[in-house]
């Protein structure tokens, strides 16, 4: 792992109860790797970073070590390589669940992604070195609230069908509709959006926000109900209309950027309105999934969020959607 000179020791711990604290990251990774890069944007999101072996306690054990370097951290942070290279970086993961840490697992490869995939914890497939990866992966984790930091059991389904709960949804998006010669505000429909990905279930999402002319992606989901079949976070766009083909090609754009270099992942369109004409741009890139808002929110009266997404991929993988 690589060090850096911050050492938590116990005369900073009154430091806690200071409304201006900077949050904590411990970090672990497997021997040799290099998480500077890590370090550095955690660093530039306002996060303290620390690892094992910069603990200063002298004469305890290495399992009390662990315990109390997890405990002083906020977030934990674990770099995830072969099975092999990462057995004591699993050991901390499991000490961070026992505690209770919110936890984001990076997995540098396949075999990486696959180990991580069984924890069900969060993780984010990139390399450690990977900047444009690691950076909205990072901002994403620290930005999504964690009212519930316990791992779900992997036998149980995080999400839910919405039930009547859509119908009020649907009334408040027919309230939305612009009338003739306007245009749907996205900003509403996008708070209806994120209300019924949270009502169905999924406790960790993350709102993006319009800096300037510079824009995040709208919506981004980590659902343990997606994995295996696809990569978390799950990235999510809501438009006031189906993009046309020089849009939507700026989109997928913007999700390739932010999943990095070399990493293809699903993702989703949500739109208000769509021109009948528009219909064969379903098609136009195999791995982005669009649906209308109307279709979004009844399929979700009777189907929970991780189904219908799943069922969204399965239709246009088998040429249906």
């Amino acid at each position: 792992m690589s060090s850096a000179n911050i050492k938590p020791k116990r005369k900073q711990k009154s430091a806690k109860f200071s409304t201006r604290r900077r949050r904590t990251a411990f970090i672990t990774a497997p021997p040799g790797t290099d998480t500077s890069v890590i370090r550095q944007l955690l660093e530039t999101q306002g996060t303290n970073v620390f690892a094992l072996a910069e603990m200063d306690l002298p004469g305890a054990s290495l399992s009390r070590l662990i315990w109390k370097a997890i405990d002083r951290a906020d977030v934990v942070i674990a770099v995830l390589a072969g099975r092999e290279e990462s057995r004591n970086v699993l050991i901390e993961v499991g000490v961070a669940q026992g505690l209770q840490k919110p936890t984001l697992i990076i997995a540098a490869d396949e075999p990486a992604t696959s180990l991580a995939a069984d924890t069900g914890i969060p993780y984010l497939r990139a390399k450690p070195n990977n900047f444009a990866s690691l950076d909205f992966g990072l901002a994403q984790f620290l930005a999504a609230p964690h009212h519930d930091n316990a791992v779900p059991k992997p036998t149980q389904k995080e999400t839910h069908p919405l039930g009547h709960d859509a119908d009020a949804l649907l009334a408040r998006l027919h309230g939305i509709r612009p009338q003739q010669g306007s245009r749907l505000d996205e900003s509403l429909l996008q708070n209806i959006v994120v209300d019924a990905i949270k009502d169905s279930g999924v406790s960790t999402i993350s709102v993006g926000k319009k800096q300037g002319n510079a824009r995040t992606i709208d919506i981004a989901v980590w659902c343990n109900d997606l994995e295996p079949w696809i990569q978390n976070p799950f990235l999510i766009e809501v438009k006031g209309s189906l993009p046309g083909k020089g849009e939507l090609d700026a989109l997928v754009k913007r999700f390739s950027d932010a999943f990095g270099p070399g990493i293809i992942n699903w993702a989703l369109v949500i739109y208000g309105e769509a021109d009948p004409s528009a219909h064969r741009l379903k098609h136009l890139h195999s791995h982005i999934l669009l649906i209308s808002a109307e279709d979004f929110l009844a399929s979700l009266r009777d189907t929970a969020f991780g189904d219908l997404i799943r069922k969204l991929q399965s239709e246009r993988l088998d040429g249906r959607g």
